[in-house]
């Protein structure tokens, strides 16, 4: 009995410390997860060439309005890893929009043509083809947009959203 009398204070206070010490990393850990800058900027302070985080960095970019910010963030990527289609994609619709087509049109061909050395794709990848696509529309290029759209049907002729697209687009 004695033994347990003297032992209780000292229990308690590991207690108390394990707490304040969990308590401690909670707040830290917190602070890195408080929003996706600050996930993706921690990632990469341990690993810079993370390719895909320079990726995610660049949309999260893109949501906040600062296009030379996510277009760098984009560029470190493809130069880390020239497959990443979402990367190849999303520079490819920003430099569209800031008239710099004859790049945008580049890469956005780089995604297709990466999208179609994959004998699977991977979530996403006909996305290449729909962005295609819409760059020759808007280009006016008709039957080139088309194109795009019938080959990411082929691609996955299981796959109803390829489907449903290539229907918009002729209904258009």
């Amino acid at each position: 009995n004695q033994l347990s009398e003297r032992r209780a204070p000292f229990a308690q206070t590991l207690s108390l410390i394990v707490l304040v010490s969990c308590g401690v990393l909670t707040v830290q850990q917190v602070n890195t997860w408080r929003d996706s800058e600050a996930l993706f900027t921690q990632v990469l302070a341990y690993d810079r060439q993370s390719a895909h985080s320079h990726q995610n960095l660049g949309a999260h970019y893109m949501r906040l309005e600062q296009p030379e910010k996510g277009e760098a963030a984009f560029r470190k990527a493809l130069e880390l890893d020239s497959n990443i289609v979402l990367a190849a994609i999303n520079l490819g619709k920003h430099l569209h929009q800031t008239d710099r087509t004859h790049e945008a049109q580049r890469l956005l061909q780089q995604a297709v043509e990466t999208t179609e050395s994959r004998p699977i794709l991977a979530a996403g990848d006909l996305r290449s083809y729909y962005t295609l696509g819409e760059f020759f529309g808007d280009l006016g290029e008709e039957g080139a947009d088309i194109a795009q759209f019938q080959r990411a049907a082929e691609r996955d002729h299981n796959n109803t959203e390829a489907q449903f697209n290539l229907g918009l687009r002729y209904h258009k």
